[in-house]
């Protein structure tokens, strides 16, 4: 068990032996209201959109942007961290009752969307394939770049560290990107995805002015 689990199961513990100790409404009520409080404004919480799959395979794929303050009015609640790592957990599709992701780190980044994940026919390798930011700034859609990416998970590593990770097809902004249905979760050669309109004096926009098709292999 992690020591956040560990502190996390403390606190519920404790909180069952008030439970049982008190009966008011209006002790019940602030106390939560409190543990609550407490839990927000002492850890951290990472906002995830979306996992992938292999054949063999679940990826969780955590991103550091935390939930780290209520959002009040023009103030965000998220912000990304970028002094921690993303990580990857990778567990079986059908896993064992108390079985636990094995976790690889990677440099900081955000992605809200993945194209697809898939194994090397040996097992041995992982690749996920994602529309990823560098720096996720929270002034909408069109404040961030977001580029394809490619991670490489070698399962033979016990260091804990994604093997490779790759730029693709750099300098064109897009989101969305998806794949055949058919090759979802397998080795697939082509990406979609819609691609930012192309604005002077603006990095990036929220609009798209057309779709992009990537080849993996070339």
């Amino acid at each position: 068990m992690e020591a956040d689990d560990v502190v996390l199961s403390f606190l519920l513990l404790l909180s069952f032996f008030f439970l049982l100790s008190f009966s008011s409404f209006f002790f019940f009520f602030f106390f939560f209201f409190f543990f609550f409080l407490l839990l927000f404004f002492f850890f951290y919480f990472s906002t995830n959109q979306d996992i992938a799959i292999t054949t063999t395979k679940t990826l969780v794929l955590e991103y550091p942007l935390f939930i780290v303050q209520p959002g009040v009015g023009s103030r965000s609640p998220y912000k990304h961290d970028l002094d921690a790592p993303t990580r990857f957990g990778v567990l079986p599709r059908h896993p064992h009752k108390g079985e636990r992701p094995r976790w690889f780190e990677a440099s900081s980044c955000f992605a809200y969307h993945s194209a697809n994940a898939f194994e090397s026919d040996d097992g041995r390798y992982i690749t996920i394939v994602a529309c990823v930011s560098p720096h996720m700034n929270l002034g909408g859609l069109g404040s961030t770049m977001y580029r394809f990416k490619r991670f490489t998970i070698d399962l033979e590593r016990n260091d804990g560290q994604v093997d490779r990770e790759e730029d693709l097809a750099v300098g064109v902004d897009a989101e969305f990107p998806t794949v055949d249905p058919r090759l979802v979760g397998r080795r697939c050669r082509y990406v979609y995805a819609a691609k930012f309109a192309e604005a002077p004096g603006k990095k990036v926009t929220e609009s798209f002015d057309g779709v992009i098709k990537l080849d993996l292999e070339t």
